[in-house]
């Protein structure tokens, strides 16, 4: 059995981009302190502040949510799940069910919103309209503006999402190849808040999928592995899989892809926010008189 880098234990994981093979005690030591490390390099959080949690059920969001219950005592957290009504294997009562037992656990509180009372429709009712937006990119929006929303209403500070290592290496490469320079320059693992939009934060930054899944396991987390049903066939699973086969074969490219973005490329696409108006619907700020969310929700009503 080979032994842990740090100690005579075994390893239960080889991370081969630093060179590593790491015992559980160790695995956790280090996924810790990469999480640590992120906060304080990026200035993710204050001192007391208070943090709304976005969670699915699914390893990256578990491994969100214990790692600052761990790592940041000052902050105060607390655990936010959308049933979205994806009925296909219990995919979003199971995910409600897993949130709101991992908060139970962690003693950390706990907020749902239900997409049937908020939006009048549910994500498997969506799919089937005829909409321009694919349905990612819907749920995407949704999700998005639902975050916000409970973040104001909650009084958080920040909102803490499980986007991880992987997930970014994605979305620099597959807006890169697709042009969407504007969106490149709002990539990172911060964005700061403005008025009406509570600052998101990335504490996963510098983690990869695998790290998040053997973190999980050695804290007991609970979580499912199950993907959405209607992430199949989605062209960010194709990136994904190719950035692993070169990762495979050449250790490190993720981190390197990603301290080239930022050091490099970040600096050279960034550019000033538009200014913010307020939606004639709902308030909430936008770049147009009615908020993106509002006019999908507008359509569904005319289709339902």
């Amino acid at each position: 059995m080979v032994r842990c880098s740090r100690c005579r234990q075994d390893a239960i994981i080889r991370l081969r981009y630093a060179n590593l093979r790491l015992c559980r005690d160790h695995l956790v030591w280090y996924f810790e302190r990469r999480v640590r490390e992120t906060i304080d390099k990026y200035r993710l959080l204050g001192k007391g502040e208070r943090v709304l949690v976005a969670i699915s059920g699914g390893k990256d969001s578990a491994a969100c949510l214990y790692s600052l219950h761990r790592c940041a005592p000052d902050a105060e957290l607390v655990g936010f799940n959308i049933d979205l009504g994806i009925e296909e294997g219990d995919y979003s009562t199971r995910g409600l069910e897993i949130s709101r037992e991992s908060c139970r656990r962690l003693g950390i509180e706990f907020i749902s919103y239900d997409l049937r009372r908020e939006l009048g429709a549910t994500i498997d009712l969506i799919s089937r309209l005829r909409l321009r937006r694919p349905i990612c990119s819907s749920c995407g929006l949704i999700k998005r503006y639902l975050m916000n929303k409970a973040a104001l209403e909650a009084g958080a500070d920040r909102i803490a999402t499980g986007h991880n290592l992987d997930d970014e290496v994605v979305f620099v490469l597959r807006n890169l190849v697709e042009g969407n320079i504007a969106q490149l320059g709002r990539l990172g693992p911060i964005t700061p808040r403005r008025e009406g939009l509570v600052g998101r934060i990335k504490p996963l930054y510098r983690l990869t999928e695998k790290e998040d899944y053997v973190y999980c396991e050695c804290v007991g987390a609970r979580f499912y592995m199950d993907e959405c049903p209607y992430a199949r066939g989605n062209v960010s699973l194709d990136y994904k899989e190719a950035i692993n086969l070169i990762e495979s074969r050449h250790p490190g490219t993720k981190l390197r892809v990603l301290r080239s973005f930022l050091k490099d490329l970040k600096p050279l696409v960034a550019r000033p926010e538009a200014k913010l108006g307020s939606c004639r619907s709902c308030g909430m700020p936008t770049t147009a008189k009615v908020c993106a969310y509002c006019r999908l929700a507008l359509k569904i009503e005319q289709l339902t």
